[in-house]
């Protein structure tokens, strides 16, 4: 079996002040099992020609502790209203730009959870936010052992991104920052996994370059990493705010992170604009409630694999 690093502390940011936690997020990612391949090294290396969508994937406790291997049936990305970003990334040989609209290639794949489509955010971009509204919420998924969001990175490196769960009139109920090497190598959050030769096309002039030896990170998030999120206040969380990189990281030379998805655990939160697989799981009580309450699962794009 091979051996893990295990990960320690977290940077937070709770009402505008970044403060050092003692905690290190619950879970670290330490393997992503896709429909083409197996990544849990660093040097694990691919060249997708699908869609390449996760199958499962397999977290630890940050602490040490038994490995889970997690099927992501429940698991659908978020889908924001728009995306800037420079160079969407693909899969080789398209020939084209696979998606009309930039946002898509967040949502791309069964579930929309692709890991050979993505979005390329550069250096000299300034923070970009993005909005998901909550329409369900259990307040007993808030430290009950089971990862509520996953997501990927698959070029390279990643910025300190501010998480914040807001109530309706948009104040910050909870937040948590989330980080990669190169701003915290001693402690990241993410885990490089593997590596991936991809393509992005840029936007500016219709141009697809070469984008070869892509490292690929997972993340693994617990509603009880939000600092400040209990039982007590989760009623009112109506929606979340993704900032890519957190208002306090200005524009250098720092990276961006540049997600392929960014999804939830929908039996612990479920979101109104969220992907609709080709082939829905059975519901759970806690999904049928979702939907009683309104859930809208979009239907942005079906798997083209």
């Amino acid at each position: 079996m091979k051996k893990f690093i295990r990960l320690g502390s977290l940077f937070f940011l709770v009402l505008g002040v970044t403060q050092p936690s003692a905690l290190a997020l619950t879970f670290r990612v330490t393997q992503i099992t896709s429909e083409e391949a197996v990544f849990n090294e660093p040097s694990d290396t691919l060249t997708p020609t699908t869609l390449n969508y996760v199958l499962s994937f397999t977290v630890e406790p940050s602490g040490g502790g038994s490995s889970t291997q997690i099927s992501t049936e429940d698991f659908f990305a978020l889908a924001p209203d728009t995306v800037e970003t420079p160079f969407p990334i693909q899969y080789k040989e398209v020939g084209d730009k696979l998606f009309a609209e930039d946002q898509e290639y967040l949502t791309a794949g069964t579930n929309g959870l692709s890991l050979s489509t993505g979005i390329n955010k550069t250096t000299r971009q300034d923070p970009e936010a993005f909005f998901f509204p909550v329409v369900f919420l259990d307040p007993t998924a808030i430290n009950d052992g089971t990862v509520d969001f996953f997501a990927a990175d698959i070029a390279n490196n990643q910025s300190p991104d501010l998480w914040e769960l807001l109530d309706a009139g948009g104040n910050v109920v909870a937040s948590l920052v989330t980080e990669g090497a190169v701003t915290n190598p001693s402690n990241p959050d993410w885990t490089r996994l593997g590596t991936q030769n991809l393509e992005r096309f840029r936007n500016s002039d219709n141009q697809i370059l070469n984008f070869d030896n892509r490292q690929l990170s997972g993340l693994a998030v617990e509603l009880s990493d939000f600092v400040g999120l209990t039982a007590l206040n989760a009623s009112s969380v109506a929606s979340m705010r993704i900032t890519i990189a957190d208002p306090n990281n200005t524009v250098d030379n720092r990276p961006r992170t540049d997600y392929a998805f960014i999804s939830s655990n929908i039996n612990s939160i479920a979101f109104e604009n969220q992907v609709k697989s080709q082939e829905i799981p059975e519901p759970t009580s806690l999904l049928s409630l979702a939907v009683t309450l309104g859930l809208g699962l979009l239907s942005r794009k079906k798997d083209l694999t």
